[in-house]
Parts: C-alpha cells; structure tokens; sequence
C-alpha cells in the first residue's frame, strides 16, 4: 500500500524548521526507486517508496534488501554526502558501493526496532563517478518495520534535512519531554486526591495523565526497553484506560453524575482486547487499531458533550475552554490515527501527537487548577461569612439566654408575688371570667378559640400581637383566693424549668378586669387519658413513659414535687407515630418546692380523727378519682396561724391539715396528716400510670391513699408481671418498684428513664418481642 504524502501539510511543517536554521539549505535528493530482495530466495521485484513491503512474501525475523544505483546531481559529486531516512522504526545497515557505510546518527536504544532519523556518512572519494550504488538492509522483527512510508534522501553533510530534524524534535526531544510532563502533572493530581480524598476529578484527571504518558515514551524509543515486543499491547491498553478515564473526569468536572455504565463495559472489551499478548506481527492491527478506533470515539463523545455544556449558561466559559483543548488534541493526533491504520506517514515521520499531548494535559490543569482557585477562594469566602455569623448566632445566643434567665426569673418572681397576693384574698370570689374571640388580653394577646374547660378551668388558644405567634392562655374557673392561687403556683413552678417535656410558661399577669392569666406554650396534641385506645401498645407506652421519666428527672433535679402526676395531665402530640410524640408534662397547680427529701414512711392503720377528715368521707363518696381535691379539715385549720405568712415555700396548698391532688394516683404518704411530699410520690403516680398504659387497666380497685385515709392497711398491689405476657424482667422490676408502698425503696426518675431507654433498646435490637396484656379484673 502506497504511503500518504500531504506535501502542503508538510511544507507547513518545514516553515517551523527556519527556526532552527534550515533556510536556505539545499534540497534533498530523494531515492524513492528500489529493488527488494527477499532472505526467501524470492525473485527480486522493482518497488517505489514509499510502500508496504507485507504483502505475504516477506518471511517473519528475516532480514530483507534494497537495492538501486542512483545518479548524483552536479552538486552533490565529489562531495561528502549523508544518506538520511527520516523515520523508520526497524533495524537497518547500508552499504555504498561495496563498503559498509559509517552510521553517524546512532539509535538511543536498540531492541527489536529502532527510534530516530537513519543517517549514514558517505565520503566524497565514492561519490567522484557520480553514481551510488545502495544497499539497504532491514531486519524484519514486526509489522511497521516492513512499512516503508518515508523516502530516504540525499543531502550534503553539513546541511540538515528538515524531515529529519522536524521527526527527531517531535518524536524523540518531545517525546521525553511529553512524557515528563504528563507524569509531572498525573502524579500530582493523584497525590491531591489520596491526601484529600473527596476531589474524584483529580483521580480521573491523574490517572489520564499518566496513562496517556506512555505514548510519548514509546514515540521516543524507551518503552521496549521495559516491555520489548509486548511495548505496543502495553500503549494501546494505557490509551484506552485513558480514555475511560478522561470521561468520568468531564462528567465530574461537569456535574453530570454517574458515567453510563455500557461506557465503562465498552472500554473493559477493548481494554481485554489491547492487552491479548497477539505479538509484535498483529499488535499493531489488533492492539494498535483498536486503541485508535477508541481514542476517535473519545474525542467525537467529548467534544459533543463540551459543545452541550456550552449551552449552560453558568457553564459555557468552562465548557469552552475544555472544547478547545480537545480539538487541538483532535488536530494533533489525527496523524497518528492515519499511521497506525496503515495509511501512511502525513508529515514524513513527524508525531505531532507528542506535544499535542503535552500542551493537553498543561492546558487541562490549568483549566482544573483556576477552578480549584475559584473553589478555594469561595470556600475561603464562606468560611469567613460562616466565621462572622456563627460569632453572630453565638453573640445573639448569649443575649437570648440571657434574656430566657431574666424573662423566667421575673416570672417566677411575679407570680411568687401574685400567689402571696391572692392567698390573703377574700374568699368569695366574682363569676368566672369568659373570654370571647377576637378579645385582646392585657394590650398583648388576642383570643383565637376556646381549646377546652375543666374544674379547674379554661384554656384559649390566643395570638402574640407583637409577633403573631400562637400561645395557650389558662385561667380559672373559680375567682376564690385558693384557685387563683393554684394558678400562680402554676406559673411560678413552670417558669423555672425549659425542657422538651415541660410545658413552658412564657408569661403571667393579671389582667385590667380583675382576673389571674398564664401564658404557656401551644401544645398541639391530647392529654394521655383521652388516648386510652392506645393504652396497651408497648413500643407506644414505652416512649410516652421514658419521656414523662425525663420530664419528672428535670422537675426533681430542680427540687419541685408535681403531686398530681396524672393522664389528663400529661399531653402528647403527634401521638399516632411512635417515633415523632412528644410528652409535655404539665398542671403544676399543686406543685411544691422540696428543698429536703424527707421520707415518711406509711404507719400502721389507726382510726382516723372525725374533725381531721370530715371533708375526705364527702369526696369517696362523690368518687373523686380523677379530678384533684383540696381536702381541709375545718376553717379553723385552713386558716394561717398568727404570724404566719402564706407566701412560704410551704404555700397554702401544701401546709399540713391539706391533703391535695388525685386519690387514684396519691402516693399512700400522702394520705398522712402533716406529711410532706417528695419525689418519691411522683414516682408513685408515675408507676400507676405505668401500669395503665401498659396493660389498659389499673392495679387494684380501691387506692392506697383512700386505705390510708380510711384508717385501713393499703390493699396489696400485684405485680406487673401477671398483667403481662410475655413478662419483661427489668421493666416489671422497675414498675413494681416505683409502686412500693415505702418511699425509700422507689427509685428516682433519671433511674426509670435509664431503665425504659434500655428496655425499648433491647426490644428493638431484639426485634420487638410481643408483649401481650392479661384481662385484670
């Protein structure tokens, strides 16, 4: 097959020569007319170069002959001339006239082939008669040393020839120095990437680099060193890893997300098929071409993928510049891709590919490190605002505590001095305040709707007009000294605590009518007794008890005793998602202050006194199980003794001669005249609500503060475990134990919560074992 010879692309090339000196320099004679003759014994047959000599004739690791006479021109006769081939990549001896001629121009490494110009001396004595006679032997070791696609030439020593000089600069100089270069800069994006570890696009980018640095070295002679006959497997394979590489490297660059997976097994095949050890006399059709065939296929799908990017607004400078660095390597390897099909040499044995290469991966990462700048400047940017505002939010946040503390300590020390004020009122109080919609409260607050109504009083849900945020005002039913204070003692209570299952009391005033108002937040939910349908679901009663555990660990760490601790006391929201609900304890009406835990332990039954509970009888009879009672002796000791302030941190409601809150869930200490509560009682409600909400039922008919009031020994409470099935030890063990009738042997909240957490952790690690629940009578 006769060689390609673009004479108008070459003369482009030999206009860069003039910088190199070469103006002016004579021509070349070209020797293009041949005999070969064969080691075979085949007949010799006339040939032009350039041409293919592997026709089928040539016999594999032989060593094949051309011969000719050629006629000088005048200048050349009588002078000292160099016999120059270009480019050839095989083994070559020449003789002239019978004498071995000197080759002045040696390899940079021999092995199977040979890389750089071919040029031997020939003196001036030989060319005197002005006829040469030319033997050229070539060892043939595989495919491209039989392709003979550059002319040898004639020029007059000390003159160079351009197509030698031009071959040499750009397939051997540049060939290392690409090869350099390339390395340089993979292995420095592959270092970014392992020491960051999250910038993939300098991974793709190194392993591109890298890969494609094998090209130059085999274009400069130095890769057969290493790998001999398997150098061209080894390129073809390197450039399709390339390739592959080069795409993912666009779409991350690009944020395109993942790469196609068919690309990925599409460059696995040819990456198999380059690396099939097929030898040095198919590695150039099989590994060679399938490389080739690759590399075009890569630079059509990347340039249609820059020219998409363009598109974008926010990405068209990128996109511009990464189209351009493809299409100067699309113009410098076009060549390549014609020699390595076969086609011939383009511009007589110079690779341009060397330094399209070079200029690629230079160009490329300085495209990928101004991006790299412009990321850090604006990482450095954000990080600076991030600073500033995070100084802010902590200045602000400082200022809001502060605020939170002032805000709840005046609170407190309102409502302390409301409750003093309202336990010394006249007892006969007004009608009960009503509010209607739209009414504003205070100048501050503007009723939206009635939320609900008990005996104790009324809830609205009313709006903040500064802001317009959604709150919960409470007042009381009746307007006597005692409810008024009882809502007082609310406020005072609530307004020391801020915890996630601790109703908030944001405010506490008395209004211009006359009448006591709480502020508290909007709780978007039901009390627990009205759930009573979930009652028994032990994922869902677990959550709702460990949370009322860290409600009352909260409350007891702050040295208060709830005393009403209670189902309709207790509201929850989003109470249908097991994972979402939220528990707020709440009504601390009946609340005190326990700056000691003294424990008082139940005594034996004794006849109790006719004046000390004549109002108690009235209540069992009435059947106050839900509902909190104030129970008094008489008038006489309800009233302060002389000198006795009602503002104490006893308060009214909690001065022996009292008994206050829910029998159903008392704590049986309670019952006994002049006890003081404790935490240890709130407990004791906390383990029958337990109760309830794990089996649907309560644990005994009669409760224990009723026994004690009556004068009788409190009914044994069963344990947890007949109610359920299968039972869970330390879940029963706990819930019995708050549910001891001595106060001493119940544990402390921040004990259940712990003992809850654990449970509901092991159930879930354990799969969620069904508990079943016992019909109790």
């Amino acid at each position: 097959m006769g060689g390609i010879r673009l004479n108008g692309a070459f003369a482009l090339l030999c206009a860069l020569a003039a910088a190199f000196g070469c103006v002016g320099c004579t021509a070349p004679h070209e020797v293009a007319d041949w005999t070969l003759r064969e080691a075979s014994g085949r007949a010799a047959r006339p040939i032009t170069l350039p041409s293919h000599l592997d026709d089928g004739s040539l016999a594999r690791d032989s060593t094949y002959t051309l011969v000719t006479t050629h006629t000088l021109a005048p200048d050349f006769i009588g002078r000292d001339v160099d016999f120059v081939i270009p480019h050839f990549w095989a083994i070559t001896r020449l003789t002239v006239d019978g004498q071995p001629a000197v080759r002045v121009r040696g390899p940079l490494h021999r092995t199977y082939r040979e890389t750089g110009p071919h040029v031997y001396r020939i003196p001036a004595a030989t060319t005197r008669d002005g006829k040469l006679r030319l033997e050229l032997a070539v060892d043939h070791t595989w495919t491209q040393s039989a392709w003979f696609d550059v002319v040898p030439r004639l020029v007059r020593t000390g003159e160079r020839d351009t197509a030698a000089m031009l071959s040499e600069f750009f397939n051997v100089t540049l060939g290392i120095y690409g090869f350099a270069t390339l390395l340089q800069i993979g292995l420095a994006c592959l270092a970014i990437y392992f020491i960051g570890g999250r910038r993939r696009m300098y991974l793709w980018f190194g392993i591109q680099a890298v890969t494609a640095a094998s090209y130059p070295l085999l274009t400069h002679g130095s890769l057969p060193v290493a790998f001999g006959h398997y150098d061209v497997p080894f390129t073809a394979t390197a450039l399709v890893i390339a390739i592959w590489a080069s795409l993912r490297f666009s779409y991350d660059f690009f944020e395109l997300g993942h790469v196609p997976r068919a690309w990925d097994r599409w460059m696995a095949v040819a990456a198999l098929i380059c690396a099939y050890p097929s030898g040095p006399y198919l590695s150039t059709q099989i590994a060679g071409r399938t490389a080739i065939a690759i590399v075009a296929l890569g630079v059509v799908l990347q340039s249609r993928l820059c020219i998409q990017q363009t598109l974008i607004a926010a990405k068209r400078r990128d996109a511009r510049w990464y189209l351009a660095c493809w299409m100067a390597l699309a113009l410098t390897t076009w060549n390549e891709m014609v020699t390595w099909a076969g086609l011939g040499e383009v511009f007589s044995g110079a690779r341009i590919a060397c330094m399209g290469l070079t200029f690629f991966a230079f160009f490329l990462s300085l495209l990928l490190s101004q991006r790299h700048m412009g990321t850090l400047e604006q990482s450095d940017r954000l990080n600076a605002e991030l600073a500033e505002r995070v100084h802010d939010l902590e200045r602000r946040g400082g200022e809001i505590e502060q605020l939170n503390t002032e805000l709840r300590r005046q609170i407190a020390e309102r409502a302390e001095q409301i409750y003093a004020a309202l336990a010394l009122r006249d007892r006969r109080g007004a009608p009960p305040p009503v509010l209607q919609t739209g009414e504003v409260v205070q100048g501050r607050y503007r009723v939206a709707s009635l939320l609900g109504t008990g005996g104790m009083g009324a809830v609205y849900e009313v709006a903040r007009l500064l802001d317009g945020e959604r709150f919960a005002l409470k007042l009381t039913r009746e307007t006597h000294g005692e409810a008024l204070a009882l809502l007082a003692r609310e406020a005072q209570i609530a307004a020391q605590l801020s915890h996630p299952n601790v109703v908030k009391v944001v405010d506490v005033d008395i209004s211009s009518t006359g009448f006591l108002f709480v502020i508290m937040e909007l709780v978007d939910g039901r009390p627990l007794s009205e759930l009573r349908p979930r009652y028994g679901d032990l994922p869902w009663a677990l959550m709702v008890l460990q949370q009322m555990a860290a409600g009352l660990a909260v409350l007891h760490q702050a040295d208060i005793v709830h005393r009403d601790v209670k189902p309709p006391n207790v509201l929850i929201s989003e109470w249908t998602d097991v994972a979402r609900l939220r528990v707020k304890i709440t009504d601390f009406g009946i609340s005190r202050f326990e700056p000691d835990s003294v424990y008082v332990s139940v005594p034996p039954p004794a006849p109790p006194l006719e004046s000390t509970w004549r109002s108690v009888r009235a209540a069992l009879a009435e059947g106050c199980e839900s509902d909190t009672v104030v129970l008094t002796p008489d008038k006489e000791a309800a009233e302060p003794a002389e000198g006795e302030s009602p503002a104490l941190s006893e308060g009214l409601f909690t001065r022996g001669g009292f008994i206050a809150g829910t029998p159903t869930y008392m704590a049986p200490e309670l019952a006994i005249p002049g006890a003081r509560a404790t935490s240890a009682a709130d407990l004791y409600s906390f383990g029958i609500v337990a109760w309830e909400l794990l089996t649907g039922a309560r644990p005994c008919l009669r409760p224990a503060a009723m026994a004690v009031m009556q004068g009788e020994a409190p009914d044994a409470i069963p344990s947890l475990a007949s109610a359920l099935q299968p039972a869970d030890a330390e879940l029963v063990q706990f819930i019995d134990d708050c549910l001891a009738l001595e106060p001493k042997l119940r544990p402390s909240a921040s004990q259940v919560e712990q003992a809850l957490a654990a449970v509901s952790a092991r159930r879930a690690a354990q799969g969620g074992a069904a508990i079943s629940r016992r019909k109790t009578s």
